[in-house]
């Protein structure tokens, strides 16, 4: 029988590898997050039952403390408290929190191949979608082929499956 350490170390494991998969997909917010959010929960409660460890000895940690500390010092004097705490929390410590979870769960070489594993399928799955979407399909998709018109969506994507993209020939085009 499975421990509660083991099991709880792979559910996290697996979610975190869920969370970083769906990273460049638009439109899978839901999922992205509750997966995001198991995964804490979880890493939280193995903390508490000492079922994992927590990595806070990294090369960056000062960096990070000094970082946080600065943004939470900057909130007293911004101009939108309101934004600006909302921002510090969603986007800051969200962030920050990943950072601590993935180098305390990929913490071997064998769990540091399955993020690196994840993360290259996950772009190649979405560059190759993405291009096909935007040079093959007869119907081009509103929402991943429409970047002359929406400039936001090149920051929701990619680097690699952007540049494909723009660099694609538009087929409903008017030839000259």
């Amino acid at each position: 029988m499975i421990s509660w350490n083991t099991w709880g170390n792979r559910a996290v494991l697996a979610l975190a590898a869920l969370y970083l998969a769906l990273n460049p997909f638009p439109h899978v917010t839901a999922i992205e997050a509750g997966a995001f959010y198991l995964a804490l929960f979880l890493f939280l409660v193995l903390l508490v039952t000492r079922g994992a460890g927590f990595a806070y000895r990294t090369p960056f940690t000062w960096i990070l403390v000094l970082y946080v500390g600065w943004s939470c010092a900057s909130i007293f004097w911004s101009q939108d408290r309101t934004a600006s705490l909302h921002d510090f929390f969603t986007h800051l410590l969200n962030y920050v929190i990943l950072f601590l979870m993935l180098v305390s769960i990929f913490s071997t070489e064998k769990r540091l191949t399955i993020l690196v594993r994840t993360i290259v399928i996950s772009t190649a799955v979405f560059s190759v979608a993405t291009a096909w979407c935007c040079t093959c399909s007869a119907e081009r998709p509103v929402i991943i082929c429409r970047l002359p018109e929406s400039s936001e969506m090149i920051w929701e994507m990619d680097t690699t499956s952007a540049m494909i993209a723009r660099l694609a020939p538009d087929r409903n085009a008017e030839i000259s």
